[in-house]
C-alpha cells in the first residue's frame, strides 16, 4: 500500500494509519483514538439494544452520535416514512438523519420499547414526550443486519 494524506489529517503508511499532529510536518505520530468494544461480540439479538443504549447516550450528549453511526455499515441507509419521506445514505449522510431525529427541539425526552430482534428482523419503538405537552409521539424503528451485526439499514416509521 503507498502512503497518502487524508483531508482530515490522517496519514496511511503501509497499511497502518498515522496522525500528522501539525499542519506543515512530516513528523509521524501514532493514531491515539477512542474504539469502540465490537459489536461482533454482542449476541445477534441484543444489536439493537446495543444500538438503543448509544442512542440514549447521543441523546445526553451531542457528541456521542458519532457512537451510534459506528454500529452502522459503511454504506447503510436510513429512511423515514412519513408524509415527506427522507432517505439518507452512508454514515455522513446517517449522522446528519440521526442527529436530526434525536436532536430536535420537539421533543422533551425519548424512551426505548420493545427492542426485539428475532427471525422476522429487528425493530423497536421510540417515544417522544412532546415538548409543548401535547402528548406522545410514536415511531416504530425497523432495522436489517448484516451478519457481523452492524445495521445496514433503519426505517422510521410514525
Amino acid at each position: 500500500m503507498r502512503s497518502f494524506v487524508t483531508a482530515m489529517g490522517l496519514a496511511f503508511y503501509r497499511g497502518e494509519c498515522l496522525f500528522i499532529p501539525k499542519e506543515g510536518t512530516r513528523r509521524l505520530a501514532p493514531l491515539k483514538a477512542a474504539t469502540l468494544d465490537p459489536i461482533t461480540s454482542l449476541q445477534p439479538k441484543d444489536h439493537l439494544q446495543a444500538f438503543a443504549d448509544t442512542c440514549d447516550d447521543a441523546i445526553a450528549d451531542k457528541r456521542r452520535i458519532d457512537e451510534a453511526v459506528a454500529l452502522f455499515d459503511y454504506t447503510a441507509t436510513l429512511r423515514y416514512d412519513n408524509s415527506k419521506p427522507a432517505d439518507y445514505a452512508g454514515q455522513g449522510a446517517v449522522k446528519r438523519g440521526l442527529g436530526r431525529l434525536l436532536h430536535t427541539e420537539e421533543a422533551a425526552s425519548w424512551r426505548w420499547a420493545h427492542v426485539v430482534n428475532d427471525e422476522e428482523g429487528a425493530r423497536a419503538r421510540l417515544t417522544a414526550t412532546r415538548a409543548d405537552g401535547k402528548g406522545d409521539a410514536h415511531l416504530d424503528l425497523e432495522a436489517s443486519l448484516l451478519e457481523d451485526g452492524a445495521i445496514s439499514a433503519l426505517n422510521v416509521i410514525p
